[in-house]
């Protein structure tokens, strides 16, 4: 599933364009903020590299696609996990309190006990609801 998404990345030239740009001014408003910070040496690098990614950008983003395809599939591979992450803690911080507030409290969400002697499971509807007009806004 996750090396079925990598390998269906994107790395047409417009994409590649992006990436250079997107990376260029990221580590170039970076450097700007080293540099009000007193960081003069890492100001500097992250200047040069920005003004290279974005040159890259304009002249040849072919030159991007390998870094591209890696930043691309780090990418991925946090959507994954942090997915799974973020559904873990809303079961566990949301749906389980819920569940045993409602056992504490005695609360049966489903019925599912067996009972043999009953000839269905159906739960009758009364038939004063049947008219078209509770059809037609139901909630």
């Amino acid at each position: 599933m996750i090396i079925e998404e990598i390998k269906n990345i994107k790395s047409e030239t417009s994409d590649l364009k992006k990436f250079g740009l997107l990376i260029g001014a990221i580590l170039f408003l970076g450097s700007f903020y080293l540099f009000w910070k007193q960081q003069q040496p890492y100001a500097v690098a992250g200047f040069i590299l920005g003004v290279v990614f974005a040159a890259l950008a304009f002249v040849r983003p072919v030159v991007l696609k390998p870094l591209q395809k890696v930043w691309m599939a780090m990418a991925v591979v946090m959507g994954f996990v942090m997915s799974r992450i973020i559904v873990a803690v809303i079961f566990y911080g949301m749906v389980t309190p819920i569940g045993l507030a409602g056992r504490v409290a005695g609360k049966k969400f489903l019925d599912l006990k067996m009972d043999k002697a009953a000839a269905s499971y159906w739960i009758g509807r009364d038939q004063a609801k049947t008219e078209k007009s509770a059809y037609e806004r139901q909630f």
